[in-house]
């Protein structure tokens, strides 16, 4: 099997992981207490730091995240085997945890959307770079202008979803996409720590 492919399955796996946790939930609260990101607990229990990103609050809202992490990784998943795909995950999803604790707000989340911003980022940087930053490479740039305008409308107030009030969420996916920064740094140089090893020698 290929590693695409099994990078596509791995996302299936954490997608359907998340729709377990949300059925769990409902059965069981007590269950999936453990596991959401608090403040005051982040350090203490520094799981909730990455196993608060497959919690949900809704049906719908695990319904559509499940989607697109499985779209977005689909997306991007010829650059990735199995191992930095999951390196990338932890990355965005303990990076992005910190800053929400370090900005001080909010209290309590969840949800794949943050990684799913940050991995939309991640993978847009890494073809960009594949294009040498070329700026008239649209299919790149207004994915990422979009990107960017949709975050920084959640910040004057604007959203469609009524789940979680715009400030908060622009506060956790503006996280997630500076935990990309680091996972995109990161990613490139394991690259070519691999390249180096495999070049032959002279």
């Amino acid at each position: 099997m290929s590693d695409r492919n099994q990078v596509v399955i791995t996302s299936l796996l954490l997608a359907i992981i998340s729709l377990w946790l949300f059925g769990m939930a409902v059965e069981q609260p007590s269950f999936v207490e453990p596991y959401w990101f608090e403040r005051e607990l982040a350090f203490s229990e520094i799981w909730r730091l990455i196993t608060t990103h497959a919690l949900h609050l809704s049906w719908q809202h695990v319904g559509w995240n499940a989607a697109a992490l499985v779209f977005v990784t689909v997306l991007f998943a010829q650059h990735f085997t199995v191992r930095t795909y999951i390196n990338g995950v932890l990355i965005i999803t303990t990076l992005s945890s910190l800053f929400i604790y370090g900005f001080g707000r909010p209290e309590s989340f969840g949800g794949w959307s943050v990684l799913i911003h940050g991995w939309l980022l991640f993978g847009l940087l890494i073809e960009w770079r594949r294009a040498n930053w070329s700026t008239r490479d649209y299919l790149i740039i207004i994915p990422l202008v979009l990107l960017l305008l949709k975050v920084g409308s959640e910040w004057l107030g604007w959203t469609f979803l009524e789940i979680t009030p715009a400030r908060e969420l622009a506060i956790v996916h503006t996280a997630g996409l500076i935990a990309a920064l680091p996972a995109f740094y990161l990613h490139r140089r394991a690259l070519r720590q691999l390249a180096l090893k495999d070049a032959p020698e002279s």
